[in-house]
């Protein structure tokens, strides 16, 4: 018998950005955000590891301008056909690109390039790349656009999905589009006077950004990019009560702040029974996230909370995070075992599953060169080092080890949940 259709849903998310991959019931591939480093393309490593035969895109869809959800997203229309492009507003992005090009005539990253530890402008010149390509295809009639803005339906799969557009709304659309232009008049007057950049204007790019809910039959699932409380507001008060059926499968809201936590709309599409959340970390930045509170307001209000990253998850929230799936990790070599008895700190920079314990408390030593060299030779050693310590080599950080996968029936459930090696699920 052929395998019930399903719809596919693939956040992946390492530390420093975010990406969802709808696998469409008809077989078909949709790409909502995109990230990497400036070596590394993880969304594109997951697409090719996992549909290593798909050439095209069903759609690809840019929620918000800000680096962890954009940055070389531009590369993925070099690389695969698209049909359709989901675009935030304002777009042509005219004033987006104004004040993230006088931003960097400053001289002063965009505060999540400078968490990512990317040159300034790198966001300016993205987004650039993006419109051109995007444009061109536009001219030759060979991709179709949509705006990323509340209030929208339409169809896919000859009508098995249904996808609605629910932020943001008319309000905080002009709201961001004010905030854009003012922050630009004001840097592009004052700006040889603001020399300490902690007092440059910052709009809020979170205010632009896209949440969809996407319906297969009776299932449905949220996917809420950074769309906070702001937006939630505006949302919920032109929504009918009447139509908030609850949703099986959520993604939550900037990476698990408490901002991104909105307790009405949850109390109105969650359900604690059957609901799971997926949360992907950012470790970057002044603020690590999830939060604590961000998630301990999650976590009332649904059946399970998953992360893409339980080490990052656990450091930032204090809670506890256990692995959902368990890698055959290598014995650990034996003059790594000689060091780390003479030396029992160097415990602390291995995963915990492989021990022995860490002492509490005092500095964390540098990790061996021994152990890079050893690792360089044998890459599997590398899995016995805590995630963060890994020095990136290509193919060694695998984007399906942070990745959270839920397949919905057409009925109304999650019928399976996969995780990567590093994901983790809430205690």
């Amino acid at each position: 018998m052929p395998k019930p259709k399903r719809l596919g849903i693939h956040v992946i998310g390492p530390r420093y950005g975010e990406s969802v991959i709808l696998a469409l019931p008809d077989g078909g591939i949709g790409v909502i955000d995109s990230f990497a480093s400036r070596t590394h393309h993880p969304v594109m490593d997951f697409l090719k590891s996992q549909f290593p035969n798909q050439r095209e895109l069903r759609f690809l869809a840019l929620t918000h301008p800000h680096a962890d959800h954009c940055y070389r997203i531009a590369d993925l229309l070099g690389e695969f056909t698209v049909q359709e492009v989901w675009i935030f507003q304002p777009w042509p992005l005219f004033l987006v690109q104004r004040y993230f090009e006088t931003l960097s005539d400053l001289g002063s990253p965009d505060e999540v390039e400078k968490a990512m530890g990317l040159p300034n402008g790198s966001v300016a010149l993205s987004l650039l790349e993006f419109e051109k390509r995007v444009g061109a295809l536009l001219k030759t009639k060979k991709i179709k656009y949509r705006a990323l803005a509340g209030g929208r339906v339409f169809d896919l799969c000859a009508g098995q999905v249904k996808v609605h557009f629910l932020t943001p709304g008319d309000q905080q659309q002009y709201t961001y589009q004010t905030q854009l232009l003012k922050a630009t008049k004001k840097m592009s007057a004052d700006g040889k006077s603001l020399n300490n950049f902690d007092n440059l204007p910052t709009p809020d790019h979170n205010l632009a950004s896209g949440a969809l809910l996407v319906e297969f039959g009776k299932s449905r699932a949220l996917l809420m990019a950074d769309a906070e409380k702001e937006l939630w507001d505006e949302w919920l008060a032109s929504t009918p009560v009447a139509k908030l059926n609850p949703v099986h499968f959520v993604k939550s809201a900037h990476h698990g702040s408490l901002n991104g936590f909105h307790g009405g709309l949850y109390s109105e599409i969650a359900d604690p029974a059957t609901t799971i959340a997926v949360v992907t970390p950012f470790s970057k930045g002044v603020s690590p996230l999830p939060s604590e509170q961000g998630i301990t307001s999650l976590r009332e209000c649904v059946k399970n909370v998953y992360c893409t990253n339980r080490t990052v998850a656990a450091a930032s929230s204090t809670l506890l995070w256990k692995a959902v799936t368990n890698r055959l990790l290598p014995s650990l070599p034996p003059p790594w075992v000689k060091q780390i008895t003479s030396k029992r700190a160097l415990a602390k920079l291995l995963v915990p599953e492989v021990g022995p314990k860490a002492p509490t408390g005092g500095p964390e030593p540098a990790l061996p060169a021994n152990w890079i060299a050893d690792a360089q030779i044998k890459p599997s050693l590398w899995y016995l080092i805590r995630p963060d310590l890994r020095i990136p080599l290509p193919g060694l950080v695998a984007a399906e080890d942070y990745s959270v996968s839920a397949y919905l029936d057409n009925k109304g459930n999650v019928s399976e949940v996969k995780a990567g090696y590093e994901a983790g699920i809430l205690s």
